[in-house]
């Protein structure tokens, strides 16, 4: 038999805002960010201000999401979650990043903000030391990166790493973070190390930016590209252009610089890897199984099972050609009381959801 629990996290004006006067952010949120390590959680408001919560586990105890311990006043354009990981054994510290613009747009503001673990866990604005061309640090405000901010920037992180794109400059900047000397040590509390690793110029609009395990996946018209991170370690800028397909090779159309074929279904890749969803492995089911959780952006969720399985494709000299399917089905389906507006998985087992006056939390086991 199958079970699913849900706990419900009402989001009520006052849990937005503590200002009772500014009427925009106390309205529901329109966007979540959920870090697992920590169980952290931030909230987007209508007026790109933002509400930091250290713990998503002690509010689903009450019945209404509380005032934000830490509130990020607007303007804001993009926001992410960072890990910095001194070595393999130690606990990661959780930052919180957001960019915005600065000085009317012909800068960019990057904020920064430390989870504190404690008694009382907080978010606290660290000191952050960057000694870079380009960047600037303001006391009491963030970090000032000289180029301008244009009309939309996008942040995307993973462990040390971040990348900041802007689409009006066609540049992706590739970030790294470190503790600066013993962070607990330190009077002042803690100090990062904001070191700038490259600089990639594109000639084609980059609409996603995915930056984990070492690399930097950019999701542009015609294709995606693929860097590895350790190559682009020595802050070199690298200017992309795009390139004509050989005709020998049977390839059509154009060919992006890392080996990535666009309108084809064959090709060569020199830089691409294999990327695989997060899931449990299903014993009646064969092999890699996986579980994606989709929303409709209406009222329902749907939990997907994909698994690789065998079959015979026929006979050749004798000897069996096996092939390997894939196997897709729609394992549940939840209804919701509220239009979804955003959807967090959290396992194959559970996913979160913002809708539009409640969070939930939905497990299935």
């Amino acid at each position: 038999m199958v079970v699913v629990q849900a706990s419900k996290l009402s989001l009520s004006p006052s849990s937005s805002s503590s200002s009772a006067s500014s009427s925009s952010s106390s309205a529901a949120p329109t966007s979540l960010l959920f870090e697992p390590t920590s169980q952290s959680l931030a909230l987007t408001h209508p007026d790109s201000s933002l509400s930091l919560f250290p713990s998503l586990t002690s509010l689903l105890s009450l019945s209404s999401l509380p005032p934000p311990q830490t509130l990020i006043q607007p303007p804001s354009s993009s926001s992410i979650f960072l890990l910095l990981q001194q070595n393999p054994n130690s606990t990661p510290i959780v930052l919180f990043i957001v960019s915005g613009p600065h000085r009317g747009g012909s800068q960019i503001l990057l904020r920064f903000y430390a989870l504190q673990r404690g008694s009382t866990a907080k978010f606290t604005r660290p000191k952050v030391v960057c000694k870079q061309k380009g960047l600037t640090f303001e006391p009491n405000s963030g970090v000032s990166v000289d180029n301008h901010h244009g009309f939309s920037v996008k942040l995307s992180g993973s462990v040390n790493l971040f990348s900041m794109y802007s689409i009006s400059s066609s540049k992706v900047w590739v970030y790294g973070v470190r503790t600066a000397g013993d962070e607990r040590a330190s009077e002042d509390g803690l100090v990062v190390k904001l070191m700038k690793y490259a600089v990639i110029e594109s000639c084609r609009p980059v609409w996603s930016i995915c930056v984990a395990f070492g690399l930097a996946v950019f999701g542009e018209e015609n294709g995606v590209r693929v860097f590895d991170l350790r190559l682009l370690g020595k802050g070199h800028s690298k200017k992309v252009k795009n390139m004509t397909s050989n005709s020998k090779n049977g390839f059509r159309g154009p060919r992006l610089p890392n080996g990535v074929i666009s309108e084809s279904t064959t090709g060569h890749s020199e830089n691409a890897c294999d990327c695989h969803l997060e899931g449990k492995i299903d014993k009646h089911c064969g092999s890699r199984a996986e579980t994606v959780w989709v929303s409709d952006g209406h009222y329902s969720v749907h939990v997907i099972n994909g698994c690789d399985i065998d079959a015979a494709n026929g006979e050749k000299d004798g000897n069996d050609i096996e092939e390997k399917l894939r196997q897709i089905s729609v394992g549940q389906a939840i209804f919701t009381s509220e239009k979804i507006q955003a959807l967090v998985p959290l396992s194959s087992h559970g996913t979160l959801i913002l809708g539009q006056g409640s969070i939930y939390v939905y497990t299935i086991s």
